[in-house]
């Protein structure tokens, strides 16, 4: 995880944060969190509906859906239909052979794919296509038969030798190829003649020892080179005879998924005669439903499961008893949890096909975390980090205060205990300042809590409260506040629009006047730093900058050089120069910031920054 320090005492303006937390994160971080964004015909997919999922070796993306083929480039969707040409709406898969030849599985043929064709006669061409020239059409279909069930290919496959498998709704065909001309040749790997309806081939895959599998609806097939076929069914220890996808994982090892009966490693060599299921992970392993329709093995080497209920994933391990398998995306996200494809991107970012549009996981980015994740509150007003390195956020759901602590997994709240007189919701705490202690900022004071080892210990009332020089409540709430380098703290009071500094050598609150050198407009604080010598620069909204040396302010305005409009931000950088942000005049520059008359650069949107309203400065 990674989180900005707070290295001196300062506020997050809570009206930026209202719906929750979002933290920046790495794969380590739970993936329910993991940012997604769904794609669906709104954006530009043909269907939502998605039955396949393929990425090329251009790196586009293919999505195979009942209403058409769609690819996507990473910015937009191109589609294909039978406006284009294709037999059938009904797209199944997608193979790039190793010549570079695109072939699609539609529910009525087999079809070459030209992607700089010409569409059929009268047909639409898609968005952005260009023709190469040629009288080649845009697809080109081929048919095993007349058999209606021939001719719905489900799955394609190019084993090693380059041989393409056509897994159809009548059993497994072969692809053969002479110049132009394409072939089918049926290939009989026993399934049963008296169920025709059970023929279907869901999936096909070449093992590392040059073994066909094929996962079909009457059975699991081991087709060896020699052309020997055997079945494998709910005798040998199947729950159910539907077999739905195939992977081979980076160790050898066979996975299938068994569509009433989840997740299950198979014996490589298991005996015809015998039970093929070496492990079974179902609903006692953890999977809510066991009706698994697609498996995925990502770079990772994570083993990805796709059900009825929504994905599951299971980490590596090198034996049963390492690997776990947790939810990853349900039904509380994905607009349909039916999981029927999966793949990734040139980055590794995962994609889902399901029945509600194509999902997109990034495996790292922001986090969204509210209540559900231990939080007190959805109102963030700061981020915090203590000296123990906790990661605690302040909340508020007026008038109650928060703290959560971060655990690199969820939140743990406290409410803190305020004292009766400062249960007004207008309150701000401050990080943990170098000695350990803990403030609090209410309309009844300034509060200090003890000096505690863990954030926890804040459930413990404060010990003491310190209040302005006339002894009353600050009457308005604290706008800002920093720790300066002697322990100091300075708070801005918004709706008096004081500067209030507690000196710790003296314990007092003292509010600077006019006879210190503030200003007399009275402009509430908005940023704070200081130099090299130790004066302490205020930003003074409207008013300008002023700099605190030697007990007094001296106020620096747009007649001194400082850029017109808000000075929103103050940063001294490594160089010791001090940088100012401005709503309208751009970015200042002072090289010299305890110079008696410091010379002030400006930079704007002449010298090339792309706009004058400036928020923040950091640095690199």
């Amino acid at each position: 995880m990674s989180v900005c320090s707070v290295r001196k005492m300062a506020v997050v303006w809570p009206w930026l944060l209202p719906l929750g937390l979002c933290l920046t994160t790495t794969p380590s971080v739970q993936a329910e969190h993991l940012p997604i964004k769904t794609y669906t015909t709104a954006d530009g997919l043909v269907s939502n509906r998605i039955s396949r999922i393929v990425r090329d070796s251009r790196g586009y993306l293919w999505f195979c859906t009942e209403e058409g083929l769609s690819r996507f480039d990473g910015y937009s969707f191109t589609s294909y239909t039978v406006d284009q040409g294709l037999p059938d709406n009904e797209v199944n898969d997608l193979l790039e052979s190793r010549d570079g030849a695109y072939w699609i599985a539609t529910g009525k043929g087999l079809c070459r794919f030209d992607p700089r064709g010409m569409p059929l006669a009268g047909r639409q061409a898609p968005l952005g296509f260009q023709s190469s020239g040629n009288a080649q059409p845009m697809f080109t279909l081929y048919r095993p038969g007349d058999e209606r069930r021939a001719s719905a290919i489900r799955t394609l496959y190019q084993d090693r030798a380059g041989t393409i498998w056509c897994g159809t709704w009548q059993g497994l065909y072969r692809v053969e190829q002479a110049g132009d001309q394409v072939g089918f040749l049926y290939v009989d790997i026993g399934m049963p003649k008296n169920e025709p309806r059970t023929h279907i081939v869901r999936d096909i895959l070449e093992d590392g020892r040059g073994i066909l599998w094929v996962t079909t609806d009457s059975g699991l097939y081991r087709r060896f080179g020699d052309g020997h076929a055997e079945r494998f069914t709910t005798r040998n220890g199947l729950s159910s005879n539907i077999i739905m996808g195939i992977v081979e994982d980076r160790e050898g090892r066979l996975w299938i998924g068994d569509r009433y009966g989840g997740l299950c490693r198979i014996v490589r060599d298991a005996d015809i005669n015998g039970p093929i299921v070496a492990r079974r992970y179902s609903l006692r392993e953890g999977l809510t439903c066991a009706q698994v329709a697609a498996l995925y093995q990502s770079h990772d080497g994570r083993l990805w499961i796709g059900t009825d209920c929504g994905l599951w994933e299971m980490t590596p391990g090198t034996d049963d008893t390492g690997r776990k398998i947790k939810s990853f995306l349900g039904a509380e996200i994905l607009a349909d949890p039916r999981v029927w494809s999966l793949a990734e991107d040139t980055d590794g970012t995962l994609w889902i096909g399901s029945a509600g549009g194509a999902v997109k996981v990034s495996r790292g980015g922001l986090s969204t975390y509210t209540e559900a994740d231990g939080l007190g509150a959805r109102d963030v007003v700061s981020i915090i980090e203590s000296q123990s390195g906790e990661v605690c956020v302040e909340t508020r759901s007026p008038p109650r205060a928060f703290v959560s602590r971060f655990d690199g997994r969820r939140f743990s709240s406290i409410e803190l205990k305020l004292p009766k007189q400062g249960a007004s919701y207008d309150w701000l705490i401050l990080p943990q300042n170098k000695n350990g202690e803990w403030w609090l900022v209410t309309t009844a004071g300034l509060w200090r809590f003890p000096v505690t080892g863990s954030v926890q210990e804040l459930t413990r009332p404060p010990r003491e409260a310190l209040y302005t020089i006339k002894g009353g409540p600050l009457a308005s709430r604290g706008f800002s506040a920093y720790e300066d380098s002697h322990g100091d703290i300075w708070i801005s009071v918004g709706g008096e629009k004081r500067l209030l500094r507690w000196e710790r050598r003296t314990a007092i609150l003292h509010a600077y006047s006019e006879a210190e050198g503030m200003p007399p407009i009275g402009e509430f604080a908005d940023s704070y730093c200081e130099d090299g010598a130790g004066n302490l620069w205020v930003a003074l909204n409207e008013a300008g900058v002023a700099r605190y040396s030697n007990g007094r302010f001296r106020l620096f305005t747009s007649a001194d050089g400082i850029p017109i409009g808000v000075s929103r931000r103050l940063f001294v950088d490594s160089k010791g120069r001090l940088w100012i942000a401005s709503s309208k005049g751009g970015l200042g520059r002072i090289d010299d910031p305890t110079a008696d008359q410091p010379q002030i650069l400006t930079y704007t949107t002449a010298e090339g920054i792309a706009s004058n309203d400036v928020w923040c400065i950091a640095e690199d």
